[in-house]
């Protein structure tokens, strides 16, 4: 979770401001996979199925299609379900709250 405050200690090559914008896949290798990309590669490779949800990267321009609708949903992913303040990154903590 973007919340831990480990994070910096163990990546501190990835600030703290991009983990709050987008999901982070960090292979055995070191290798940093952001955002849709890192859905697709999880989906293909990790969840049964999950080809049939990573069809998008199959078609031409799919992938840039789902850059963006995941851009929109990590954008406003704090005002979906987190009406109770649960999603929310304290101020005093981490700097500015997401909204």
């Amino acid at each position: 979770l973007h919340t831990d405050p480990e994070l910096p200690r163990v990546w501190p090559m990835i600030s703290r401001k991009a983990y709050q914008e987008a999901l982070h896949l960090i292979s055995p290798d070191g290798q940093v996979t952001t955002g849709a990309d890192a859905c697709y590669h999880l989906l293909r490779n990790h969840v049964p199925y999950g080809r049939l949800f990573a069809l998008p990267w199959y078609i031409p321009g799919g992938a840039q299609v789902a850059r963006a609708i995941y851009g929109r949903i990590a954008r406003s992913r704090y005002r979906w379900g987190c009406r109770d303040g649960s999603c929310r990154v304290p101020k005093e903590q981490y700097g500015e709250t997401p909204v």
